[in-house]
């Protein structure tokens, strides 16, 4: 019987960020990150550190709810083998 080897949970090559250290409103704003070992990425934009209803891409266009909050996107990596999750560092959004 031929050996296996596990594949190991994957993880961020980079801590995500977004496209713009200073997005604004009616901007679209990409999360970028870069994973080893990744099958699929999940994407989740937050204000203000809690989750935004319905902003699961991996580009986001900031509303005027997000004016002068913080803007963050988190990132889920999965394979077989488990999950990884990096957030960037929020960014205050300006009008």
């Amino acid at each position: 019987m031929a050996a296996t080897t596990a594949l190991p949970k994957p993880f961020a090559r980079t801590r995500a960020a977004l496209s713009s250290a200073s997005p604004r409103v009616g901007v679209a704003v990409t999360c970028k990150s870069a994973w080893t070992g990744a099958k699929t990425l999940a994407f989740r934009w937050l204000r203000g550190g809690s989750a935004i209803a319905r902003a699961t891409s991996k580009t986001y266009v900031p509303k005027a709810a997000d004016r002068d909050r913080g803007l963050s996107c988190r990132v889920t990596a999965t394979n077989p083998t488990g999950s990884t999750v990096t957030t960037s560092v929020a960014r205050t959004v300006g009008g």
